[in-house]
């Protein structure tokens, strides 16, 4: 599709002009805007290629069930978000944010991972990418209710550090019926 836009000596970025114009009930058709440039970069991380929860026994530390991430999943006790960050280029830096509302995780304080472990890869050749596997903390113990919206931000490891994002969301009812 973009292929006739390439950005020169930019790999994997694309640009296009694009203009605007209004149309009235009838059809009549109003003065075009400026035009304005916009550069997509298809170069970023990719967060979650590989995403799943982990949820304990009430020792909090023996896993009990490892489960596919599905959005607005309802989940009881200790749990964690584990996800995969990766980029052909690697990753320099993970962070993320927890908060119990969407409009929440604007003003949340992010947490950096400090240590993101063994670096893994995935696919071979072209579609080779590097990055880590990384646990999320979403709920300490069985008091945790409601939401819980995490948002993950992850850093190419490159000059240009570009960065990603992505958002999960999960259910907590830990009360009895």
């Amino acid at each position: 599709l973009m292929d006739g836009n390439k950005v020169a000596g930019a790999e994997g970025k694309y640009a296009v002009n694009i203009r605007a114009v209004a149309v009235d009930n009838n059809n009549k058709f109003g003065n075009w805007s400026e035009t304005q440039y916009v550069e997509f970069d298809t170069n970023i991380p990719t967060i979650g290629t590989h995403k799943n929860v982990i949820e304990y026994a009430e020792n909090g530390t023996t896993v009990k069930a490892t489960k596919a991430y599905i959005p607005d999943m309802y989940l009881k006790g200790k749990v964690d978000l584990e996800l995969s960050v990766e980029d052909k280029e690697g990753i320099k830096q993970v962070m993320y944010y927890v908060a119990n509302t969407e409009e929440g995780l604007a003003s949340a304080r992010g947490t950096i991972i400090n240590n993101l472990g063994e670096e893994q890869t995935w696919g071979s050749g072209a579609t080779e990418t590097k990055g880590y596997i990384v646990k999320i903390p979403l709920a300490a113990d069985s008091t945790a209710s409601g939401t819980k919206y995490v948002k993950v931000v992850a850093t190419k490891d490159s000059d240009t550090e570009t960065t990603a994002y992505e958002k999960f969301s999960v259910n907590f009812d830990n009360s009895a019926p």
